[in-house]
């Protein structure tokens, strides 16, 4: 039974211990409800970035427009395991918590863009 404890102990140390990674969604329809859904991409980064997890999924759906800043335009910065952790941005539901099925578009023109770059950190990890 002593044994049993350590390891039922060990096991939620271990467990307890371990990051996890999130996944946010961006939408607003009627099924994009819950405390892990954003109205705009830049909501889901700033909690995704204050998250500090190993990798964090931010899905877009196609209920939002993505205009950025100007026109599409994001920057995305420290996107690191010591910083933010790792981020993906998955694109291509039609709504929350569904399957992919088309593309997101990002912006209103042929220039919107992605910026990754590090400011404190060596490096940024964006998929």
């Amino acid at each position: 039974m002593k044994s049993l404890k350590i390891y039922l102990f060990l096991f939620l140390t271990i467990l307890s211990s371990t990051t996890w990674s999130a996944i946010y969604w961006v939408g607003n329809s009627a099924t994009c409800t819950g405390s892990n859904v954003y109205g705009t991409l830049n909501q889901a980064l700033l909690v995704a970035a204050l998250n500090g997890e190993a990798s964090d999924e931010i899905r877009l759906t196609n209920t939002v427009a993505y205009t950025g800043n100007t026109n599409g335009n994001y920057t995305l910065t420290d996107w690191d395991t010591s910083g933010a952790g790792f981020l993906t941005l998955v694109g291509g539901y039609p709504d929350c918590f569904t399957s992919p099925n088309s593309r997101t578009l990002v912006g209103n023109s042929g220039t919107s863009s992605f910026t990754v770059n590090t400011n404190n950190e060596a490096n940024s990890i964006i998929t």
